[in-house]
């Protein structure tokens, strides 16, 4: 696990793993019904809503900051995470949602007449492992894996086109 610094001392692995509970636990409870996952870097996490938007905003140690959109936006409220998430204010997080650019995140999905669920990428396996050798695609309905840029979800969408996949990005 790589620490960072914190007013020149090592931050903890325990207080990373706190504050990303908190901050899951602040979005559950404005999304009850949607599905709310931190994701990437544990020390700059993604907030990510139904494996669709990137939400703008981030945290500054136990300060979660929204902004506007999500490179270089301004700061348009802040909240401690460690507060109740009963103290943060509907009105503003509501507002703040619908009136920011969240960024859209890509999946693979599996096209097929075969199958009654929708089948996503979720990762990858190899035929002999040691070797890294015979790689091949795994799908499934749960936990598909997610691309931050679109220009690599279409990237991998060609190399499955190429192993036979019929596969889209959506």
């Amino acid at each position: 696990m790589i620490e960072t610094e914190i007013n020149g001392s090592k931050k903890a692995p325990e207080f990373i793993g706190k504050r990303n509970l908190l901050l899951l636990r602040l979005f559950k409870y404005f999304f009850p019904t949607n599905d709310v996952r931190i994701m990437g870097d544990e020390n700059n996490p993604a907030v990510v809503l139904d494996h669709e938007y990137i939400l703008s905003c981030y945290v500054h140690n136990f300060e979660l900051r929204f902004t506007n959109k999500n490179f270089k936006g301004d700061i348009v409220f802040k909240v401690s995470l460690n507060d109740s998430p009963e103290k943060a204010n509907r009105e503003t997080f509501t507002k703040w949602y619908s009136d920011s650019q969240h960024r859209k995140i890509n999946r693979i999905y599996l096209e097929s007449e075969n199958t009654q669920a929708p089948l996503y990428l979720v990762g990858w396996n190899f035929r002999n492992k040691t070797k890294k050798e015979g790689k091949y695609p795994v799908f499934g309905e749960y936990e598909p894996k997610v691309y931050f840029k679109k220009e690599k979800a279409l990237e991998v969408q060609t190399e499955l086109v190429q192993m036979g996949y019929n596969v889209i990005v959506i």
